[in-house]
């Protein structure tokens, strides 16, 4: 897959000849910034691909419509949430900034289980409760009071991280609504 995906030849929409895209990588350490909308999101990449193309990332709430340093990001941990983000159509169009490629994410790594709500046939659902590498530990009616703040394992994509960042949202905020998915969007 790796030469497959490396390079494409496109015909460029204000060009009549062909040109040459290599899709970006992303990789654990890399502070970057997607522009969505004319506003500037800020994400921290925790991992390499761990879930169906998604990479952990901690996506920070904070946005903008100029394009800011890391240090005005990071300071004081920066509130956000862990998430399990698809990062690639945002690569094969080339549109992620790296602001950085190494910075020390210890602090940002997440060392709790995760959880995931998974609806049942005929209605209702089961809070899944898994490790860190997605073995399932126990399936449950209902989230202990702990269990809040454990990130979802399931991923989603970058788009929709943008929304869940506009909003604010913190992984103890889970859905309620029967057949909504795992996120509030």
């Amino acid at each position: 897959m790796g030469e497959k995906w490396q390079n494409r030849v496109i015909l460029h929409p204000r060009y009549t000849e062909k040109v040459i895209l290599k899709m970006q990588y992303v990789k654990p350490g890399n502070f970057i910034s997607v522009k969505i909308d004319n506003k500037y999101y800020y994400y921290l990449v925790l991992s390499n691909s761990a879930f169906f193309g998604c990479q952990w990332a901690y996506a920070f709430h904070k946005k903008s419509s100029e394009l800011l340093t890391e240090n005005e990001i990071l300071v004081n941990y920066g509130k956000g949430f862990h998430a399990l983000i698809d990062f690639i159509e945002e690569r094969r169009a080339n549109e992620i900034i790296k602001i950085n490629t190494k910075i020390d994410i210890k602090a940002y790594l997440n060392e709790s289980n995760l959880k995931a709500r998974i609806d049942t046939y005929g209605g209702g659902h089961l809070w899944y409760i898994y490790s860190t590498d997605f073995n399932i530990l126990k399936k449950q009616k209902k989230l202990k009071k702990y269990q809040y703040s454990f990130p979802i394992a399931s991923g989603m994509k970058c788009i929709d991280s943008t929304k869940l960042i506009n909003k604010e949202w913190n992984i103890d905020q889970v859905v309620k609504d029967e057949g909504c998915g795992q996120f509030p969007i």
